[in-house]
């Protein structure tokens, strides 16, 4: 059973979330629909949420990002090290 699996339906944190994965992969067709265009809304949207982000990280406040499911990879790193990925 993968630690998604086990963590089903529980909150995490996003340092959990790096803390457990050695690297998050985001596919370009499984990105936000602001992601990659270069329009007035787009960019207002990113930025808000990077400012939102930032804000709470400085602050040492939370922040919830609704969620986020993907599966695990495994992978191997330049080390030749098998290593786990979250692939969202």
């Amino acid at each position: 059973m993968n630690t998604i699996t086990n963590n089903l339906g529980q909150k995490q944190s996003f340092k959990t979330i790096l803390d457990i994965y050695d690297r998050i992969e985001i596919p370009v067709i499984q990105r936000d629909y602001a992601q990659g265009r270069t329009g007035k809304k787009e960019t207002n949207v990113r930025r808000g949420i990077l400012n939102h982000i930032f804000n709470a990280l400085s602050e040492g406040c939370s922040v919830e990002l609704d969620f986020i499911y993907g599966v695990e990879r495994q992978y191997v790193n330049s080390d030749g090290m098998q290593r786990i990925a979250l692939y969202l």
